[in-house]
C-alpha cells in the first residue's frame, strides 16, 4: 500500500472562546506537560466509577428544539471489537487512497490524540474538572467512560503523533474531501485567498453536509483575510457568527446531542454543564443580549440550506 506524502508539521491554533478540538488539544497539552506531580493517578475508568452522582440515564435531557437524542447511541457506543475493526478497515481504505476514509481516520486520531498521550494524566484532568464542578460530576463521568472505551479500542491505545492527524487531513483535502479541505483551510499556515475561502463556503452549502457547515465556523473565524460571503453573510448586529454556523449545523443534523463527541469534547475542556452543544454554547459563551442575534443568524443559515437544491 502506498504511503501518503508527509506534510510539514504545524501546531493547531487555539480558537478564542471555542469548544472546538483545537482548544481541547492546547488546554490539555498544557495540563499534561506542565504538571509537576507525577505520582500515581487513577485510570480513567477508576475516575469515572468513583465520581459522585454517576447516572448516565440523565443524558435523556430534552434538546433545545424539543427533540430527544437516544443516549444508547453515542460516538463510542460500539463494542471494543467493533471500534477496532472499524479503525483498521478505515486505515486500510485510507492507505489505498480513499479520501473519505483518510478524513475519517484523521478524525479518529484527532478525537483520541490527547487521551493517547497519557491516559493517567487524562484521568487526573477529568477528576479535577469534576471536583471543581460537583453538580456536573456525573456528566464528566459518562464522558470519561466514552473516551476511555473508544480510545483504548483504537489501535490498542497506542500514542498518536500530532503529524498523523495533519497528514491524513492534508491527503484527504488533496484528493477532494470537502470537510478535510475546510479543516486544512482552518490551519494557521493556510495560504488561501478570499476567493478560495468563498468557494469552500459555497461548496459546503451545495453539499448540504451539516458537518461541513459546522467546520465553516472555525475556518471563517481563523481566516487570514476578510471573506465576502455574499448571500451567505449574516445581517449586521451579532458578534458570535462562528457559533451560528455550528448551531445551524447541529439543527441540520450534525451530531450535537447527549453522548455526542462534540458535547464530550466540551466536557474534556472543562465545560460540562449542558446535555447538548446548543445549550452548552448558549450557557457559556453568549451574553443574554446577544442571544436574539445568534438565533437570527442560525435561522438565516438554515433557511439558506433549505433553499439549496439537493
Amino acid at each position: 500500500m502506498s504511503k501518503p506524502i508527509e506534510p510539514k508539521l504545524g501546531v493547531p491554533l487555539k480558537k478564542i472562546l471555542s469548544i472546538s478540538l483545537a482548544v481541547l488539544i492546547l488546554a490539555t497539552l498544557a495540563f499534561f506537560y506542565l504538571r509537576k506531580n507525577h505520582g500515581a493517578v487513577e485510570t480513567p475508568s477508576q475516575v469515572a466509577n468513583t465520581m459522585t452522582n454517576d447516572d448516565s440515564s440523565r443524558e435523556t435531557d430534552l434538546l433545545d428544539k424539543g427533540s430527544r437524542a437516544d443516549p444508547s447511541k453515542t460516538w463510542a457506543s460500539e463494542s471494543s471489537g467493533q471500534i477496532d475493526q472499524h479503525f483498521h478497515d478505515t486505515r486500510n481504505k485510507a492507505e489505498s487512497g480513499d479520501p473519505v476514509a483518510q478524513r475519517e481516520l484523521a478524525e479518529m486520531y484527532e478525537r483520541c490524540f490527547i487521551y493517547s498521550q497519557s491516559s493517567k494524566n487524562f484521568a487526573a484532568m477529568v477528576a479535577l474538572f469534576a471536583k471543581a464542578d460537583p453538580e456536573n460530576a456525573w456528566r464528566y463521568s459518562a464522558s470519561s467512560k466514552r473516551y476511555s472505551h473508544y480510545c483504548d479500542s483504537i489501535d490498542n491505545g497506542k500514542q498518536i503523533p500530532l503529524e498523523a492527524i495533519q497528514l491524513w487531513y492534508a491527503e484527504a483535502a488533496k484528493r477532494g474531501d470537502l470537510i478535510a479541505q475546510i479543516k486544512v483551510a482552518s490551519r494557521p499556515d493556510s495560504q488561501l485567498n478570499e476567493a478560495a475561502y468563498s468557494a469552500l463556503v459555497a461548496k459546503a452549502f451545495e453539499s448540504k453536509d451539516p458537518d461541513a457547515i459546522f467546520a465553516l465556523g472555525d475556518m471563517l473565524t481563523l481566516a487570514k483575510t476578510s471573506v465576502d460571503l455574499g448571500d451567505y453573510a449574516h445581517p449586521a448586529g451579532g458578534d458570535y457568527s462562528e457559533h451560528a454556523w455550528e448551531l445551524a449545523a447541529c439543527r441540520a443534523g450534525a451530531e450535537c446531542g447527549p453522548g455526542s463527541f462534540r458535547i464530550d469534547s466540551g466536557c474534556m475542556s472543562g465545560i460540562c454543564n449542558a446535555s447538548n452543544y446548543e445549550s452548552l454554547i448558549k450557557k457559556n459563551f453568549i451574553p443574554p443580549a446577544q442571544l436574539k442575534f445568534l438565533e437570527r443568524d442560525v435561522e438565516h443559515i438554515n433557511s439558506l440550506l433549505d433553499q439549496r437544491p439537493r
